[in-house]
């Protein structure tokens, strides 16, 4: 077989392996497409990610993770009468509170993502003994109703919180395309 032949099937094969190579980097990295309940909204999320639907409560875990060990992300459709930014963070203070937990407000913020704008609130709060820091999207869908995305994270991990959450809330869509 000549030089410039061999040369062909050596292209030829590298080329395939790239392609597969390829092929497989985007079967494991690509996003998945997540539809809220009646579509009223979208998400994008990591294949490296699950998503778990209970009853209208939907989180989202690393499936290489323990519970509890690592950044979550829930979001619930909540009924939201006017004026409910102004009483979100009494809310929050008035719930923690109840349970007897120790919870600590620390900023609120209105934020603009490419799906539209956001409230956002961060906070920690400890309960049964485990802290866990967390910010708090929350995205107004139509005149009555809200979807509170709530990212938390133990101690320790407050990058990883803050870019898994921009990450989740800049694939936020309402109402779902």
């Amino acid at each position: 077989m000549s030089k410039s032949r061999k040369a062909l099937f050596a292209t030829a094969g590298l080329t395939c392996l790239a392609l597969l190579a390829m092929g497989c980097y985007f079967a494991a990295f690509s996003p998945q497409t997540f539809r809220g309940p009646g579509d009223l909204y979208l998400l994008r999320y990591p294949r490296s990610w699950q998503a778990t639907d209970t009853a209208g409560l939907v989180t989202f875990t690393p499936k290489d993770r323990l519970p509890g060990a690592a950044v979550s992300v829930t979001i619930v459709i909540a009924k939201a009468a006017a004026g409910w930014v102004d009483g979100f963070e009494k809310a929050l203070s008035d719930a923690f509170g109840a349970l007897g937990s120790d919870y600590r407000f620390l900023r609120q913020e209105t934020v603009r993502l490419p799906g539209g704008e956001a409230n956002t609130y961060a906070y920690t709060v400890v309960l049964d003994g485990t802290r866990r820091d967390n910010l708090v999207y929350v995205f107004e869908i139509g005149a009555q109703k809200a979807a509170v995305m709530t990212c938390s994270a133990p101690p320790g991990q407050e990058a990883d919180l803050a870019k898994t959450c921009r990450d989740f809330a800049a694939t936020f869509r309402s109402p779902a395309p």
